[in-house]
């Protein structure tokens, strides 16, 4: 099994954590439901722990390989290059993020927004569905 997530992740409260902007179920394949409890979310190739589901801020983003997730944080990843990439909602400096223990692509972290309107996006992740999994 891979990396357990760290101290500042375990004692997420579900009710007091950001809330999601979607008010339906996640969407992907089934994978993933609205959880009633928190959920722990990890890298699909190796189990290592990336994030909670009180993290998840919204359900509503599109990643390279479909669905995706933007989140509030995640631990046991390694931020790669630094990379300017226009996307649909504008231009953004990001970098992809991996798993600290395989080393697997699991989503990316926006670290600069060229548009106004998306500031609050600097700092957030995106967790792609189809490279992580939900452990019970």
């Amino acid at each position: 099994m891979g990396l357990r997530y760290s101290v500042n992740l375990e004692n997420v409260d579900v009710h007091t954590a950001p809330l999601l902007e979607s008010s339906h179920s996640y969407r992907s394949h089934g994978r993933f439901s609205k959880p009633e409890t928190a959920v722990t979310y990890a890298c699909q190739y190796c189990l290592t722990h990336l994030t909670v589901s009180g993290m998840v801020l919204s359900d509503q983003y599109r990643g390279k390989t479909g669905d995706a997730f933007l989140v509030h944080n995640v631990v046991n990843v390694i931020n790669g290059k630094k990379e300017f990439r226009q996307m649909t909602t504008g231009a953004y400096t990001v970098c992809d993020i991996l798993c600290h223990q395989c080393h697997s692509v699991v989503g990316w972290k926006y670290l600069k927004s060229n548009e106004k309107d998306m500031k609050f996006k600097e700092g957030k992740y995106i967790l792609e569905v189809n490279t992580i999994c939900s452990l019970d």
